[in-house]
């Protein structure tokens, strides 16, 4: 009898486990909305300017004629109810509401709007509410050639503005 008190004795002091604290494990995400599709397959939107003499941005504050154009997104999801734009490009550097000229004409910016006239220098945004019926954004936008400086030679006229896109 003896031996087996002492074997019950030896088994209940193994048996006992030691515990920790509880601990709470967070786990966080977020869900964004999905992505419209732009209408051009992601080549570059092409904006052909008008042909200027010289002599029509002679003085600051020229221009050329505004030539519209349409950025298009499509096969926006249905609960996506609003896309901006956000552009970014290498400013001007007489004006840094325009867009610098990297072709050979000199002292001549790009410059880009809304078609209701605000100015979409680098870093501006522009929000347009994506249609419920067709899920699609279309950003009317305009461009032209302006100098801040006047004074400018014969070349070419060229800019580059990367629109970015965000949902909601």
């Amino acid at each position: 009898m003896k031996t087996s008190s002492l074997a019950l004795v030896i088994f209940t002091g193994l048996s006992q486990s030691s515990f920790a604290d509880p601990t709470q494990i967070n786990i966080n995400g977020t869900v964004v909305a999905s992505a419209c599709t732009v209408e051009n397959d992601g080549s570059p939107v092409q904006v052909t300017l008008d042909t200027l003499e010289a002599k029509s941005l002679a003085t600051a504050g020229e221009s050329g004629e505004w030539k519209t154009f349409d950025l298009k997104l499509i096969n926006c999801p249905a609960t996506t109810t609003v896309s901006t734009a956000t552009f970014a490009g290498t400013p001007a550097t007489a004006n840094a509401n325009m867009y610098a000229n990297t072709g050979t004409a000199t002292n001549v910016e790009v410059e880009l709007q809304n078609t209701a006239g605000t100015q979409l220098g680098n870093g501006a945004t522009y929000a347009v509410n994506v249609d419920a019926s067709t899920h699609e954004v279309v950003y009317p936008l305009q461009a032209r050639a302006y100098t801040t400086a006047g004074s400018v030679t014969p070349g070419s006229i060229v800019g580059s503005v990367q629109a970015t896109f965000t949902y909601q």
